[in-house]
């Protein structure tokens, strides 16, 4: 008799539970997202505190953010500055992507360790995103099961899956319809002026969030806003559109106080020299094909397969930056849209058009092929204009832009399948559950990869109680001369997450032209042959001799390989340049640890310098090396600097072979000379004449240990870009080679 009472009381307390307008509005829409996103991540759920999604270092940097992120709030970091990667040099957060965003949903997991952390910010990113979809879908008007649909769209888009890859940016892509839901508040006329404000407000919060985030979706978000813009400003009355002038500068005003501050830091970081921006050219190597738009994602269970053979076919091969594919059910109800809809639905229809054309990249790609007619001539796009405006020289993945576009599909789609309940209202949840049925069934994914982080060594663990800071040297640079030395370096950012030490780089954006403090050790790809000692080719790796103790680096760690966590493989390039490494370096010296995953030497605090040769090497704002025929030169950025090291106090000369030199104002002859202003952090200072062709000498006396020369053209830098020459670099002049003359 008890117990079945209490079964009523149960009961009758989830009716009312049910039947509460929370619950209505909100509730079963989170439950869902959240089911479906277990299901859509899948097998994430099983190994949530023992692997993460993915299958590249991407997914380690999403990682360290969310560590860099709890670190810098515990106040053991500063939140954008990244004084532990490049240490002691640093690095910085504001040009890099992902932000720390995501690094706030991963702290209520970090007691359940890195994996946890990760895999739960990401079941969180994912029922956020279709939530604030859904969100913006009821502002608009939609039904509630419209709108849940809306949220389902952008659930399983393909960019947004593709996140599990490794992408963590791509993972939460709610924050782009949060910004769209608060300017639609906003500019809502029917809404008095004291709300609006605080929607104005709302949306300025939300802008900053996606820059926190992602600059990527930041910066689409901000080219939305003129489209919502236009479109009140046209459709409202005489007098209406005074007032929505008034609402659009209430955002403007609440955007400049609540983001404009981070902003500012953003450029001013972005403007850094010594950091490489400028990869427009990368956009033909990601930029989608126009079939992949409207075939179903490879990544289907069910078509996947099929859909990749027939890409294949034509050398189309898909990718995790090309993952454009709109579902066949939102194409069908935008279709209806564009015959049947009304004023506000063809506006969200046209708005994701917008984002389709900027998607497909600089020039059309169809099935593989990018020219077109008997003449081979391309089929230029928006795209290519776009990436020349101020601060878009960095735009290297077009695709990206269906991370917005994607929510104009959702929403587009959802005001199609309004108008089938509307005409046929009998049938209304039928149409509705087909229609979530058909998209799950086309969409639903095929089960994501998941990586085991590698096993932490006792050594690390041990320095983590050690509160002095300093340098860790990690060996291999790179496992193979296929993996990037940035991206590798990604691995002992995992490493970091438990010894808190500084280590000697980071897979970070927006990295550095020439590393800051180690480039004979990182820039594997720096030649130089035309940089010389006594004319012979400067022995650049003694550098390291000088550099560790004093850049204040305790311990060099050689990792053993571990080919069962990745590509370190016994024998591997990468193991045999760290024997070298360790060979010349620690010769006769005992490690100071060795166990089955490392090997550690301590780096002597200081080292005999009469036992080291002078060394010349290339510092900050030289370009690469370019050829025609038998000569060869290298540009520079002014001011280019030159490190150089002595042993002991000795006279040199600096020998400058120049091939080329910027000249604002040539002589009639045509010939280019200039100024080169010479500096030394010594104090010493001169300037000299340089010409092309011509041999210049600079006198130097050099004291012992590491200095910093300057060399800077009077007549400043130029674009070729200016003069209609396709190369974006500031250039100021050419040398043909560097000699480090030693005076005996």
């Amino acid at each position: 008799m008890e117990l079945a009472q209490a079964e009523g009381r149960v009961k009758r307390g989830w009716q009312k539970v049910r039947a509460s307008p929370l619950w209505r509005e909100h509730g079963w829409p989170i439950l869902l997202y959240l089911a479906l996103s277990a299901g859509l991540t899948w097998p994430l759920l099983p190994n949530f505190t023992s692997h993460i999604p993915g299958h590249s270092y991407d997914a380690y940097n999403g990682l360290w953010v969310m560590w860099h992120t709890k670190e810098a709030l515990l106040g053991r970091q500063p939140l954008f500055g990244l004084p532990i990667l490049y240490y002691p040099h640093g690095a910085t957060l504001l040009t890099h992507v992902p932000g720390p965003a995501t690094g706030l949903l991963a702290l209520p997991f970090w007691p359940w360790g890195p994996e946890a952390a990760h895999n739960g910010a990401v079941l969180i990113s994912f029922v956020l995103t279709g939530y604030f979809t859904y969100l913006l879908a009821r502002a608009l008007g939609l039904e509630r099961p419209v709108a849940f649909f809306a949220g389902l769209l952008l659930l399983v888009a393909p960019m947004h899956l593709a996140g599990l890859l490794g992408h963590t940016t791509k993972v939460f892509l709610g924050a782009t319809p949060l910004v769209l839901l608060g300017l639609h508040r906003t500019l809502d006329l029917a809404r008095p002026e004291r709300p609006a404000a605080v929607w104005a407000v709302g949306t300025a919060v939300a802008l900053l969030l996606t820059m926190l985030h992602d600059s990527f979706q930041f910066i689409t978000a901000v080219m939305a806003l003129p489209f919502f813009a236009l479109f009140g400003l046209a459709t409202a009355s005489p007098a209406g559109r005074l007032r929505l002038l008034r609402r659009l500068l209430f955002v403007a005003l609440a955007s400049a106080i609540i983001v404009g501050p981070l902003l500012l830091m953003t450029v001013r970081a972005a403007y850094d020299p010594a950091i490489t921006f400028d990869h427009n050219l990368a956009s033909f190597t990601f930029q989608p094909d126009l079939v992949e738009l409207i075939l179903p994602t490879p990544r289907s269970r069910l078509l996947g397969p099929a859909i990749e053979q027939f890409l294949y076919t034509y050398n189309v091969g898909p990718g995790i930056e090309t993952a454009v594919s709109i579902s066949w059910v939102a194409l069908a109800l935008m279709a209806v849209v564009a015959v049947r809809g009304g004023t506000q639905a063809r506006f969200w229809l046209a708005f994701t058009f917008v984002w389709v054309v900027l998607s497909l990249g600089p020039a059309l790609s169809l099935l593989g092929r990018t020219t077109f007619t008997e003449y081979g001539l391309p089929i230029i796009l928006p795209y290519a204009f776009l990436t020349k405006l101020p601060g878009l020289d960095f735009l290297r993945t077009p695709g990206r832009f269906m991370q917005i576009g994607f929510a104009g599909v959702a929403i587009a789609a959802a005001w199609g399948l309004a108008w089938l309940r509307q005409r046929w209202p009998q049938r209304a949840t039928a149409l509705t559950v087909a229609a979530v049925l058909l998209v799950l069934l086309e969409s639903w994914p095929q089960p994501w990869p998941m990586m085991r982080l590698r096993p932490t060594p006792a050594f690390y663990q041990q320095l983590a109680g050690d509160e002095e800071v300093y340098g860790v040297l990690d060996l291999p640079i790179t496992a193979d001369d296929s993996i990037p030395t940035i991206m590798y370096n990604a691995t002992y950012q995992m490493y970091q997450m438990a010894h808190g030490k500084g280590i000697a780089m980071g897979y970070i954006s927006r990295t550095y032209a020439s590393h800051p403090i180690f480039p004979c050790l990182y820039d594997l790809a720096l030649e130089t042959p035309d940089v010389l000692v006594n004319g012979e080719p400067a022995p650049c790796p003694f550098h390291a001799l000088y550099d560790l103790p004093l850049n204040n680096y305790r311990y060099v760690v050689w990792h053993k390989p571990q080919p069962e966590y990745g590509d370190y493989k016994p024998g591997s390039p990468g193991e045999l340049a760290a024997a070298e490494f360790v060979a010349r370096y620690f010769a006769g010296q005992e490690p100071v640890v060795e166990d089955e995953l490392v090997v550690v030497y301590a780096v002597p605090p200081t080292v005999d310098a009469s036992l080291l040769p002078t060394t010349l090497m290339l510092g900050e704002n030289w370009h690469g090396r370019e050829e025609d025929g038998n000569l060869a030169w290298r540009w520079a950025r002014s001011p280019a600097t030159l490190i150089l090291n002595a042993p002991r106090r000795q006279e040199v000369v600096l020998e400058i072979l120049t091939q080329s030199v910027y000249d604002p104002s040539p002589e009639q002859d045509g010939a280019t000379r200039g100024r080169l202003q010479v500096e030394m952090d010594t104090g010493f200072r001169t300037v000299v004449e340089i010409e092309p062709g011509q041999l210049t000498t600079i006198p130097l006396e050099l004291p012992a240990g590491k200095h910093t020369l300057t060399l800077g053209l009077e007549s400043g830098n130029y674009q070729p870009s200016a003069y209609g020459v396709a190369d974006s670099r500031w250039l100021s002049f050419a040398v043909r080679w560097l000699n480090l003359r030693t005076v005996p």
